[in-house]
């Protein structure tokens, strides 16, 4: 998987994600699993979405996107994503603006 147990108390678990991208490589092996979802799934989606049994697989066009890429909290706070630009209207300089008012 792309994410490892890191912490488990009773019936609750914390998962991690792994800090480089080299496991999405292989969710286009058909015998993995949790197989890669079709494209029709919103990434970003979180509140009343049902869990699916697939793994989002990060856009090839970003470099970006593996944890040791992201800035440390809270410098992040004022760093747009590399993939703002996947939000409609959002770009860096939207981002930066959005943040100066």
């Amino acid at each position: 998987m792309c994410i490892k147990l890191y912490k488990k108390k009773e019936d609750i678990a914390v998962w991690q994600k792994l800090s480089d991208n080299s496991y999405y490589k292989k969710l286009d092996t058909p015998d993995i699993y949790p197989a890669k979802c079709d494209d029709g799934t919103e990434p970003d989606s979180a509140w009343y979405t049902p869990l699916r049994p697939c793994v989002v697989a990060t856009n090839p066009n970003y470099k970006k996107v593996a944890l040791k890429s992201i800035l440390k909290w809270p410098q992040r706070l004022l760093s747009a994503l590399e993939r703002v630009s996947d939000v409609r209207g959002g770009s860096d300089g939207a981002f930066k603006h959005g943040n100066s008012k």
